[in-house]
């Protein structure tokens, strides 16, 4: 509603009117006495209605000044109550008026303040920046801040920040905040940054950080030891600039499948200026406050010294004279070149380890790690656990998470040696796993990928075994992209000279000896003689003993199978391929006389009794077969 300015004025002039009307005796009445009646109520009328505009003024008044005294106390209440401390300081830098949050912080009544000098609560550290920023905040037209320590009354001390202004009337208007928890949380993390940096630099374990380029962000000293490169060298390099192409290969392939979200623990070889290394590495995904993978952390740990390679034994692989084992390898060097997976088939003890360690040698993935592990031996209820791992509490017992033999051989090989004895769950599973190089551990939910190349071996005719029910035909499908069957000691027996070299250098290494027994001629005849069932393992197991017994005048082979008069003994031989009849007999009568005098420990007539021939033509035999008459 509008406001009529003049409406009393016109009030008490109607009213002096009307009462002159009413008593009809004035000489206002008089000068009213040509009005008709009609003229006189709506005079009457009017002054109602102002009457009733200036009630209702003062009913506005009266709630406007409601309206100010609620704002006042509000502003009261939120001066006295704010969350920061206000005070005014006059010219001098004395207190002229202080809220109670101020008061509060500086553990004083206001009524106390009042007078003080506001240079008297600030710690004697910090008066002269205080000083300098009350001068400041003077000469300043605009806000002024600092951070400094206020001393309180009861002398606790306590980090503060003063934002000051100047007035018109020169006047200090300050707002002070209590930030002790910013503070020390602070000076915490800075501790802490400090602490992290001392352990960064000084950790002999090898710390980087890269960007979702794979680029080099951050390097600790040791990485920059290692490569002999300035970490200011190495910000912004990526990993082919460092290692070698099948090392950097590698490093891409871990360092793309973390920024995809996984965490990965891993053991692998790589090379730095040509040297192998084996390095435990746990590379996790770096995360912004948003959760976004922003980059990779990698922590790696060198254990060259405490992973010893296997024992490496002369490379004598070449030298095998046989031509079935030279086919082998030669199959064996052209399956390493990929990354399918093998099948080993053979006798149990032909040496089906053997091969596979020299895929794994001979291959792209010889600088990872390689593992292996005899499905028969392990037990059914555990198989499942040990090859693809478990979380923890996943079973009893399962205390801890646990990496299977799969993930452990990440970036190298896993060799399943009677890969038959698997149970058809598993087989299942691995199966699987073969399909979508993802596992899942036991009692977990999350599939993890895993690089690592299959090798299985077997004494088993998995056909058969397919047939009957006890292998899965899917699974020997997949199996067997490639397969090689390794040929028995038996057919072979000419590689057993070089086989005893390679056995007889484990087994210094592995007995600690500090020199080999010498072999004679007659015991190596003895050792070729031999039809040997349990193929290589069998032979190692002879030498094994013959070492342990043996004394300062050789090897002594006692305890070798067939001695004596043992009828244990067999001849093996193949269809002619490039020999001829003779060839094949020539052999067959050599085996037999050697044997003979085997047996009769070099008595002759023993041997040709044996042979139920004359002593004559056992000396005529021995001459034309070419065996020395000792």
């Amino acid at each position: 509603m509008s406001r009529d300015t003049n409406t009393p004025d016109k009030l008490s002039s109607l009213r002096i009117k009307a009462e002159q009307i009413l008593r009809g005796s004035s000489s206002e009445a008089e000068d009213l006495d040509g009005l008709s009646q009609g003229d006189i109520r709506r005079l009457i009328h009017e002054l109602k209605v102002h009457q009733i505009e200036l009630e209702m003024q003062n009913e506005e008044l009266r709630g406007t000044s409601l309206e100010l005294e609620e704002s006042r106390s509000n502003y009261f209440e939120l001066y006295n109550f704010a969350p920061a401390g206000y005070f005014t300081l006059n010219t001098k830098g004395l207190i002229l008026e202080a809220n109670l949050t101020g008061a509060a912080l500086l553990g004083a009544d206001r009524s106390s303040l009042i007078g003080k000098p506001f240079f008297l609560f600030v710690s004697k550290d910090n008066r002269n920046a205080y000083l300098s920023h009350q001068k400041e905040a003077t000469e300043s037209q605009d806000s002024i801040s600092c951070e400094i320590e206020l001393a309180k009354n009861n002398g606790d001390q306590l980090y503060a920040r003063l934002e000051t202004v100047a007035g018109k009337d020169g006047r200090l208007r300050m707002i002070v905040s209590d930030v002790t928890r910013r503070k020390n949380a602070e000076d915490a993390l800075r501790h802490n940054e400090e602490r992290i940096r001392t352990i960064f630099e000084s950790v002999q374990d090898l710390i980087f950080l890269l960007d979702t380029s794979l680029r080099i962000t951050h390097v600790n000293p040791a990485v920059e030891k290692l490569v002999d490169k300035p970490a200011s060298e190495l910000l912004g390099m990526k990993a082919e600039a460092i290692l070698d192409r099948d090392s950097a290969e590698y490093v891409r392939g871990v360092g793309a499948r973390v920024l995809q979200g996984e965490s990965i623990d891993l053991e692998h070889v790589i090379r730095i200026k040509g040297v192998p290394i084996t390095f435990h590495a746990f590379v996790v995904p770096v995360r912004d406050a948003g959760g976004n993978i922003v980059g990779v952390c990698g922590v790696a740990q060198d254990i060259t010294d405490r992973t010893k390679r296997e024992f490496s034994s002369p490379k004598l692989a070449d030298e095998y004279p046989s031509e079935a084992m030279r086919a082998t390898l030669n199959k064996a060097r052209l399956v390493a070149t990929g990354n399918s997976t093998v099948l080993l088939l053979g006798e149990s003890g032909s040496g089906k380890d053997y091969v596979a360690k020299y895929i794994h040698d001979h291959s792209k993935r010889a600088d990872g790690l390689y593992y292996s592990v005899n499905c028969a031996s392990i037990v059914p209820e555990l198989a499942e656990s040990e090859l693809f791992g478990h979380e923890k509490g996943s079973f009893t017992g399962a205390y801890t998470r646990k990496r299977g033999l799969l993930e452990l051989a990440e970036g190298g090989t896993l060799l399943l040696n009677e890969i038959g004895e698997l149970s058809l769950p598993l087989q299942a599973k691995l199966l699987t796993f073969l399909d979508t190089r993802h596992l899942t551990r036991v009692g977990g939910e999350k599939s993890i990928p895993v690089n690592a190349r299959l090798i299985a071996a077997t004494n088993k005719d998995l056909e058969k075994e397919a047939e009957a029910g006890r292998f899965r035909k899917d699974l020997l499908y997949r199996l067997d992209v490639m397969s090689i069957v390794i040929p028995p000691l038996r057919e072979r027996i000419e590689d057993i000279p070089v086989l005893v070299r390679e056995i007889m250098a484990r087994l210094q290494a592995d007995l600690q000896l500090h020199e080999l027994p010498a072999i004679d001629a007659s015991t190596m005849k003895r050792l070729q003689s031999y039809h040997w069932p349990g193929n290589v393992r069998e032979l190692r197991n002879v030498l094994e003993r013959g070492l342990i017994l043996s004394d300062r005048g050789g090897i002594h082979l006692a305890g070798l199978p067939g001695d004596a008069n043992s009828a244990d003994w067999s001849f093996t031989t193949k269809f002619p391929a490039d020999r001829s009849l003779n060839d094949v007999t020539y052999d067959l009568k050599r085996s037999l006389v050697v044997e003979a005098l085997r047996r009769s420990r070099g008595r002759r007539q023993t041997a040709a009794r044996l042979l139920g021939i004359s002593r004559d033509s056992l000396k005529h035999y021995m001459k034309a077969l070419g065996l020395k008459d000792e």
